[in-house]
């Protein structure tokens, strides 16, 4: 059970000690040794807990957030072809399109994973950091850019990086500056890294799409019928310091499972945008 503040906390004691209860046809030992030593029991797991957390209550229920943090595996590493994403959207990037993004993928987010496909969510209340625009502005432009906004104000909406923060980042167990870094240096680019721009707008064999970055096991492409979206990938979490490792890794288990599901496959449309 998930402690989350101080009237959690009273009602799981109230509920402790009412599992506790005797049946009605047992004997009652009410102002008895057992109903002392029960009480005193309550009490003692009460001050305990508040003293460990420094009285804050919240963190009863977060160090079990902790522990889905500290045993996740691999990190789930998504691109996006925004052209396919922007299909029929119309959010003002969509209509308003970026030319570069006709040349190469951009980031949709780095996602914790057990290899299982399950992964933890939502691990905090910590809130995205403005800082982090001014820090990693240029580089969010050019490689995970919010097709919120329009090319000439990129940041007027922060939704997106607001949005994989706190669903994601916080399960990460990295800070946010390390979040994002860490995400900005594990962007895939295909061999040859002209890939994209060239079939921009045309037909392609899924699995030369797929050797472009990085072959079998290692890219999973992903559509929508025959209409090309991204590419997912997975990266292994470093042990020591809990960073994506250089490089994606064979995706395996569960993850491999889900990414199967919509695996593009044969002859597959890199639509244009509509605007451009």
């Amino acid at each position: 059970m998930l402690l989350r503040n101080q009237e959690d906390l009273e009602v799981s004691l109230l509920l402790s000690s009412e599992k506790s209860a005797p049946r009605k046809d047992a004997p009652r030992y009410y102002g008895t040794t057992s109903g002392v030593l029960l009480l005193l029991f309550i009490a003692g797991t009460y001050c305990y807990l508040f003293a460990t957390t420094n009285g804050n209550t919240e963190k009863l229920g977060f160090s079990l957030q902790e522990e889905k943090i500290s045993s996740f595996n691999l990190f789930v590493f998504a691109m996006t072809y925004e052209p396919g994403f922007c299909f029929h959207k119309d959010w003002d990037g969509c209509v308003h399109p970026n030319q570069e993004e006709t040349k190469s993928l951009t980031i949709h987010g780095m996602w914790p994973q057990f290899e299982d496909g399950t992964w933890p969510q939502f691990c905090s209340k910590e809130t995205f950091d403005q800082k982090i625009i001014k820090e990693f502005g240029d580089e969010l432009k050019k490689k995970w850019p919010d097709e919120n906004n329009i090319p000439s104000d990129p940041f007027a909406s922060t939704k997106l990086y607001e949005h994989e923060w706190s669903k994601h980042g916080t399960c990460s167990g990295l800070s946010q500056e390390s979040y994002f870094r860490a995400a900005l240096a594990s962007y895939v680019t295909p061999t040859p890294s002209t890939f994209i721009g060239e079939h921009y707008g045309s037909e392609v064999n899924a699995q030369e799409l797929i050797n472009a970055f990085g072959g079998d096991g290692i890219a999973f492409p992903q559509c929508k019928g025959k209409y090309f979206q991204g590419i997912s990938f997975c990266f292994d979490r470093d042990k020591n310091n809990g960073q994506p490792t250089t490089g994606p890794t064979r995706c395996s288990g569960g993850t491999k499972k889900d990414l199967e599901k919509q695996l593009c496959k044969g002859m597959i449309d890199l639509e244009p945008f509509l605007n451009l």
